[in-house]
Formats: C-alpha cells, sequence, structure tokens
C-alpha cells in the first residue's frame, strides 16, 4: 500500500477514536455496544509505532482534511468533531471505558497479527496511575 494512503488511514483512525470517545463521554457507552471497536485502537497503535505514524503525523493538513471529510459523510453529534484539531484530538479511551474494550478486543485476538502488543494492559495501568 503506498505511503499516502497508509497516512490516510492513520488520520481516519485518529478521527474514529476521537470520535468514540467522545461517544462515550457524551453518552456513557461505547458506540455498537463495544462491539469490533478495539480494533481500531489496535490499527491506531500499530500505526503510531512505524514509519507511516511518524509521516502521518507531520502532514497536519492531511488530518484536517480526514476530519472535514468524516464531518461531510459520518457526523453525528455525540462524536463532537469540531473538537477533532490538533491539540484536542481526544484518542486515548477513558478510563472507564478500557474493561469493555478489554473484552471487545479478547474477543478479536484473531485479527492479530505478530505479537500482541498488550494496549489493554497499558491503558489500565494509566487508569491506575491517574486513580492513584
Amino acid at each position: 500500500m503506498p505511503l499516502s494512503e497508509t497516512t490516510r488511514t492513520f488520520w481516519d483512525k485518529v478521527v474514529i477514536a476521537h470520535g468514540l470517545r467522545r461517544w462515550y463521554q457524551r453518552r456513557g457507552e461505547l458506540r455498537q455496544e463495544g462491539q469490533r471497536v478495539s480494533r481500531h485502537y489496535y490499527d491506531l497503535h500499530c500505526l503510531m509505532q512505524s514509519e507511516t505514524g511518524r509521516a502521518a503525523l507531520a502532514n497536519l493538513d492531511l488530518g484536517a482534511d480526514c476530519v472535514r471529510h468524516a464531518a461531510m459523510f459520518f457526523d453525528r453529534p455525540d462524536y463532537y468533531l469540531a473538537s477533532a484539531v490538533p491539540g484536542t484530538f481526544a484518542i486515548e479511551p477513558a478510563t472507564k471505558m478500557v474493561d469493555a474494550l478489554a473484552r471487545d478486543y479478547a474477543n478479536t485476538t484473531a485479527m492479530i497479527f505478530g505479537a500482541d502488543p498488550a494496549l489493554m494492559i497499558s491503558w489500565r495501568r494509566r487508569g491506575r496511575s491517574r486513580r492513584a
């Protein structure tokens, strides 16, 4: 896949994660009852560890274009895409989202290639340290 397409995928995943977090903040529940949602966080985690992610982060115009596209075709008030701008993206799951995401993640591990990055473990650790 050409780098330009994968950098767009990176930003699409950022926008999706932002929308999922804002949805949760407004409704107190995961979108789609939390089914097949954690895969977006897995994809974003993998992309952030790659050269693609680093290249994408340097292209804020592409990020803004992905937000505009999402706002035209997928916008819902609960996604609060107006706040999806550099410095205000909400991509890390809220602490209360993690248990439901972990259940979904466990159900989707067949889609994971290579070593499991243990995303849920790191989110739980961060959540515990914030509560401490």
